[in-house]
C-alpha cells in the first residue's frame, strides 16, 4: 500500500530535483499576443479527430490558443512550442545535470490505460505539422490503435523533447526521424506492435541523450551493438522487452571498433531480453556506467556474479532481477565481495535464495540499497554498515527478535512483509539499537503472524512516515503512543484483532494521509481530534463497530479527502 517497489525502473533513481510541476503541460497564464491562427486551426483539427474520454480538451475553445491545456506558446512569437497531452496531464518537468539545464525528464513508465483519461484516434492528424516550431511534444499513455507514428513528425526541426511511449503505435519508425538533430530526448517505449527493420536513422540525432525503444521488434540481431556505437552523445538507454534472446552471438562485429571506449552512457536497460552469457564486450567498454539492469539475463553459471562485477567495475546500480542466482555463493569464502565496493543499489529479487543472508554483504561498504524480495529466505544474519533500504519481502523468515536488520544504524526503509514472522513485536523493538531508532522512516510488517498488542514503546520510532502493521493477528486496543509519531504519513492496521476505541491522540499526526483501521473489532465513536487531520486524502474505518462516523465534526476540515470507507460489520 503505497510503497514504491519497481526498483527495476531506474528512471526515477535518475531524477536530480522538481523545477516546476504544472506550467509546461497545462498551458495557461502564457504571455502572449495570442496564438498564430494557422496553428490554432491545426490544434481544432487535431482536436476533432480524437475521442476526448477525459475530457481534457475540453479548454481549446476561443481565440488563444495559447491559453489552451497542454499549449505553450513563446511570449515572444505567440507560436505554439509546446504541446502536450500525456495520459495523465502530469506537467512534471525535471532538471537533470546530465540532460543539461532543459530537460522534461521521463518520470515514470507506470501508465494506467484506463479508457476514461485518453485520447482515441486512429491517426494522429497531419494538421499538427503546422506546429513547426515545436520543441516539446508529448502524446504518451494515449491510443492511436495501432496507427504508424506519422511522417510530418520528422520535419519539426526544432524538437527537442519527443515521448510517444504507451500510446499503441504500430509498424514501422519513420527513418526521418533521423532528421531531428536538435532532440535530447526520444521516448518510443511501450508500443509493442512498433519495429525497427533499420536502426541506422539514430545516426542522425547529433544531440540525443536519452533513447527509450522498450518493446521494439528488431529485424537485425546486431541492433544492440549498432546503437551503442553511433550515438556518441547517448547517456542513457532503454531497450528492454525488444526480443535480443539470440543476438549475444552477434554482439561483436567486423564493422565496429570493439576496442573504442564509450565514454558517454551511464545508464543502460538489457531487462526482459533473456540473454546468455558470454557477456558483450561492449560493457568493458563503458568506462562510465553507473546504472545496469540485466534482469532476466541468465546468470546460472558459476561465478556469473564475479565477472559482471569484474567487467563494470564503475557501476553503482545493478538490477539483476531473476536472473537464476541461486547458486550463487554467498558466503565469504567464496565470494569476496569487497571488491564491488561501489555498489550503492543491488537489486537480487526472485533469485531463488534460501537459507541465511550471511556476512558477506558487509563488505560491500558503499552499498545502501538491498533489494531480496520475493526469495526463499528464512533469516537475516548480520548488518550492512551504511544499508538505507533494505527489502526481504516475500520470503520465509519466521522471526526478527534477534534480527541484524535491527541493528543498522542507517536503515530508513525496512520492508519485511509477506514473511511467516510470528510472536510479539515487543522482542523486535528492544533488539533495536539506539541509532536506528532515530533514522527508521518505513517499516512494513504486514502479512506476517505478528499477536499480540501493539507495544507503546513504539512511540520511539520517531522519524517514522510509514507504518504498516495490516493482515497479522494483532491484539488489543490501538496504542496512544502512536500519536507521538508526528512525522507519520500513512498508517496501516487493517485486517487485525484490534479492540476498543481510536484513540484521541491520533489527531496530532498532522502530516497524516492514509489511515486505515478496517476489518478489525474497534467500537465506540470517532474522536472529534480526527477532524484536524487537514491532509487526509484516504480513510478507512469500515468493517468494525464504530459509532457516529461520519459527523461534521470529523469530516468538515478534511477538504483533502477523496476515500473514505465507513460501512460497518454488517449485522
Amino acid at each position: 500500500m503505497g510503497k514504491l517497489r519497481d526498483v527495476g525502473l531506474f528512471r526515477l533513481s535518475l531524477i536530480i530535483f522538481l523545477v516546476f510541476t504544472i506550467t509546461t503541460c497545462l498551458g495557461g497564464g502564457n504571455l502572449t499576443t495570442g496564438c498564430i491562427a494557422n496553428e490554432r486551426l491545426a490544434l481544432l483539427k487535431f482536436k476533432h479527430s480524437v475521442i476526448d474520454y477525459g475530457n481534457k480538451l475540453s479548454s481549446w475553445v476561443g481565440s488563444d490558443c495559447c491559453r489552451w491545456a497542454g499549449v505553450r506558446c513563446d511570449s515572444t512569437t505567440g507560436h505554439v512550442v509546446t504541446l502536450c497531452l500525456n495520459r495523465n496531464y502530469w506537467g512534471v518537468v525535471f532538471y537533470h545535470a546530465e540532460f543539461d539545464d532543459y530537460t522534461d525528464a521521463p518520470f515514470s513508465n507506470n501508465i494506467d490505460f484506463q479508457e476514461y483519461n485518453n485520447l482515441k484516434g486512429d491517426k494522429v492528424n497531419s494538421a499538427l505539422a503546422e506546429l513547426r516550431h515545436l520543441n516539446h511534444f508529448d502524446l504518451s499513455g494515449n491510443d492511436f490503435q495501432s496507427s504508424r507514428i506519422p511522417e510530418f513528425i520528422g520535419s519539426l526541426k526544432h524538437l527537442r523533447y519527443l515521448n510517444l511511449s504507451f500510446s499503441n503505435f504500430g509498424g514501422m519508425i519513420p527513418y526521418n526521424l533521423g532528421n531531428l538533430s536538435n532532440l535530447v530526448i526520444l521516448d518510443l517505449g511501450s508500443n509493442h506492435q512498433l519495429a525497427a527493420d533499420d536502426i541506422s536513422w539514430v545516426s542522425g540525432l547529433l544531440s540525443l541523450k536519452y533513447l527509450d525503444l522498450s518493446e521494439v521488434k528488431f529485424s537485425q540481431t546486431r541492433i544492440l551493438n549498432k546503437l551503442i556505437y553511433m550515438v556518441p552523445s547517448l547517456i542513457e538507454l532503454h531497450l528492454s522487452r525488444c526480443f535480443l534472446i539470440d543476438s549475444c552471438s552477434h554482439f561483436e562485429t567486423s564493422q565496429l571498433n570493439s576496442s573504442s571506449m564509450l565514454h558517454s552512457i551511464k545508464h543502460l536497460d538489457l531487462r526482459w531480453n533473456f540473454l546468455q552469457e558470454p557477456f558483450p564486450n561492449f560493457l568493458r567498454n563503458m568506462t562510465s556506467l553507473l546504472s545496469l539492469d540485466l534482469s532476466y539475463y541468465d546468470l546460472s553459471q558459476p561465478h556469473s556474479f564475479e565477472k559482471l562485477c569484474n567487467i563494470i567495475p564503475t557501476v553503482t546500480e545493478l538490477y539483476l532481477t531473476d536472473c537464476q542466482l541461486q547458486n550463487m555463493h554467498m558466503s565469504p569464502i567464496h565470494a569476496n565481495l569487497s571488491r564491488y565496493s561501489k555498489l550503492q543499489l543491488l537489486d537480487l529479487r526472485r533469485n531463488l535464495f534460501k537459507g541465511e543472508v550471511t556476512v558477506s554483504f558487509m563488505n560491500m561498504s558503499s552499498l545502501s540499497s538491498l533489494y531480496l524480495s520475493e526469495n526463499l529466505i528464512n533469516s537475516y544474519a548480520l548488518p550492512v554498515p551504511g544499508l538505507v533500504t533494505l527489502d526481504l519481502s516475500y520470503n520465509k523468515i519466521d522471526q526478527i527478535g534477534n534480527s541484524g536488520m535491527w541493528k543498522q544504524c542507517h536503515l530508513k526503509q525496512l520492508w519485511v512483509d509477506h514473511n511467516h514472522i510470528q510472536g510479539e513485536m515487543i522482542g523486535s523493538l528492544t533488539n533495536m539499537s539506539h541509532c536506528s531508532k532515530y533514522a527508521l522512516a518505513s517499516l512494513d510488517l504486514s502479512w506476517n503472524q505478528l499477536n499480540g498488542s501493539v507495544p507503546e514503546s513504539i512511540e520511539k520510532l520517531t522519524s517514522l512516515e510509514t507504518l504498516y502493521l495490516n493482515s497479522n493477528q494483532l491484539t488489543g486496543c490501538i496504542p496512544s503512543s502512536l500519536g507521538k509519531l508526528i512525522a507519520l504519513k500513512s498508517l496501516s492496521l487493517e485486517w487485525n484483532k484490534l479492540n476498543g476505541s481510536v484513540p484521541e491522540s491520533l489527531g496530532r499526526l498532522a502530516s497524516l494521509q492514509m489511515f486505515s483501521v478496517s476489518s478489525n473489532e474497534l467500537s465506540g465513536t470517532l474522536p472529534s481530534s480526527m477532524g484536524k487531520l487537514t491532509k487526509l486524502k484516504y480513510f478507512d474505518v469500515s468493517n468494525n463497530s464504530l459509532e457516529d462516523v461520519v459527523t461534521e465534526a470529523n469530516f468538515a476540515s478534511l477538504s483533502m479527502l477523496k476515500y473514505l470507507y465507513a460501512t460497518p460489520i454488517p449485522h
